[in-house]
């Protein structure tokens, strides 16, 4: 969970593999300066590239629209997740890329904001991994073989899209009744099976 303070000096950078993009992240407040023109206060979200500078809005609209109230996050639509893979809006960079970036929880507008900032994960692990917290397998996950993949006590697994991981390496993943560990497989896939293979 991390606190996101209403400030003209704070951002958060996410890079991605290319150098030349990447994702902003900042809480931005009605006030004064050039704040006051903005319509609501909340998270904005900016995808940055070499040349080009883009607001991912919580409901994605057409640019001849203007700014409104549905801009930030969670803004009037009430959007506290953003993903790749989000239906109203995503956050893959200019290029296309995914930014393997995942948004969630985000708080009500206020002068300190808080979210969940952290990966989700797709492709291939070829290095041993410990998982932790909330955890999001937005594509197919290979696992290599020779590889292990741990997941601690009280971490949450979810895989989108019809996901699975593919267990080529080992899984060392236990859990409590106290602290479960929970894997959640949405949107069920005819091909991979959508899960643990």
């Amino acid at each position: 969970n991390t606190q996101i303070p209403y400030s003209l000096n704070t951002v958060y950078k996410v890079k991605g593999s290319n150098s030349s993009e990447y994702i902003l992240i900042e809480n931005r407040q009605t006030g004064s300066g050039w704040n006051r023109f903005l319509p609501t206060g909340g998270l904005l979200v900016w995808r940055i590239s070499y040349s080009t500078v883009d607001l991912i809005e919580a409901v994605n609209r057409s640019a001849s629209q203007g700014a409104d109230d549905t801009d930030p996050f969670p803004g009037s639509g009430d959007v506290r997740i953003l993903t790749d893979f989000t239906s109203s809006s995503n956050c893959k960079f200019i290029s296309g890329a995914n930014s393997n970036v995942l948004v969630q929880n985000i708080s009500n507008s206020g002068t300190t904001m808080t979210a969940d900032l952290s990966p989700y994960w797709y492709g291939s692990i070829g290095q041993s991994q410990r998982w932790s917290g909330s955890v999001l397998v937005g594509e197919n996950l290979t696992l290599a073989g020779g590889i292990t993949l741990t997941v601690d006590g009280g971490t949450s697994v979810v895989c989108n899209n019809g996901s699975a991981v593919l267990l080529n390496g080992s899984l060392h993943a236990v859990g409590t009744r106290s602290n479960p560990i929970t894997f959640d497989f949405t949107a069920p896939n005819s091909t991979t099976g959508n899960g643990l293979v």
